[in-house]
């Protein structure tokens, strides 16, 4: 639901790449870092930079990509809350969420407008991908299982973002 996500059909990744996220995700919890807000409180997202070495696709992913972007992995502990917020306007504008974790009941992302009260939701009980405007007031509650995801994370406006999808253009084959 434009402006706050997109959800689409493509998978962009394959479920072995997956696996092996996930894998990698599982085997490093002790390097995921708390992310803390400007006010000095923790936001309750847990996060990790991941380099695409770790599997081809993910390299092949920034290759096709016609903005330039990172990834990162967050991850949420069960039952734990991210707070309503807009993240920085450097870096994360717009970010594309592949949910890995957990495979049922996948807990949503939850949107509010310029009042704070609630808008709108995505929901990914799908496991299918969205993109999601970072620059709208977010949060969630997680429920009892890990909740992880991996991120492509654009500088570029969400909007841009998504007409070029839209448009075709913003993944091209090798």
């Amino acid at each position: 639901m434009e402006p706050y996500f997109l959800k689409i059909d493509d998978n962009l990744i394959s479920t072995g790449c997956k696996n092996k996220v996930i894998n990698f995700a599982l085997e490093n919890q002790d390097k995921f870092k708390a992310y803390k807000m400007k006010s000095g409180q923790y936001d309750g997202n847990n996060f990790v930079k991941l380099e695409p070495h770790i599997d081809s696709e993910l390299k092949n992913l920034i290759t096709q990509c016609s903005l330039d972007f990172y990834y990162m992995l967050l991850m949420h502990k069960p039952y734990q809350e991210v707070v309503k917020h807009r993240d920085g306007p450097f870096g994360r504008n717009c970010v594309l969420i592949i949910p890995l974790l957990p495979v049922v009941d996948y807990p949503p992302t939850n949107f509010y407008d310029i009042h704070g009260t609630f808008a709108t939701k995505c929901i990914f009980s799908d496991l299918k991908p969205a993109f999601v405007n970072t620059q709208q007031t977010h949060g969630l509650t997680n429920k009892a299982n890990m909740r992880l995801n991996l991120q492509l994370c654009f500088d570029t406006a969400f909007e841009k973002v998504v007409e070029l999808y839209k448009d075709k253009k913003l993944f091209n084959p090798i």
